[in-house]
């Protein structure tokens, strides 16, 4: 049984129901999958870390938002983004030389729309 006034908001009264957005007004992802050479295995929390700093001290916060580590292995992995921001994060990917004291190089393999299609195109040897 659903209540009267579930999912519903009221403003300047009058009553709305809470919806998601149709998918023309959301904000459209990139995902890039990339390859880090170096030394050792990383671990992707602290690969993030790096390419989180290095991202913020770039382009400040709006770049960096909706940045998120979604796949990574020790070796390759899958960032996504926002499409907005693309060019940016692509650019400071490559900025990116260290994490903590360990030199490492980041070779970004391409770009998609979907996590599926990444996996399938860029990490699946």
């Amino acid at each position: 049984m659903r209540l009267k006034n579930e999912g519903c908001i009221t403003i300047d009264g009058i009553q709305t129901h809470l919806k998601g957005l149709p998918p023309a007004l959301r904000r459209k992802k990139r995902y890039i999958a990339f390859e880090v050479y170096s030394d050792g295995d990383i671990d992707g929390n602290r690969l993030f870390r790096a390419i989180s700093e290095t991202m913020l001290s770039l382009f400040g916060e709006l770049k960096f938002l909706g940045l998120e580590l979604k796949h990574f292995d020790g070796k390759r992995g899958i960032l996504k983004c926002y499409r907005e921001a693309l060019k940016d994060v692509k650019f400071g990917l490559n900025l990116v030389d260290r994490v903590d004291e360990r030199r490492i190089a980041i070779r970004i393999l391409g770009v998609s729309g979907t996590i599926k299609s990444c996996m399938r195109k860029f990490l699946r040897r």
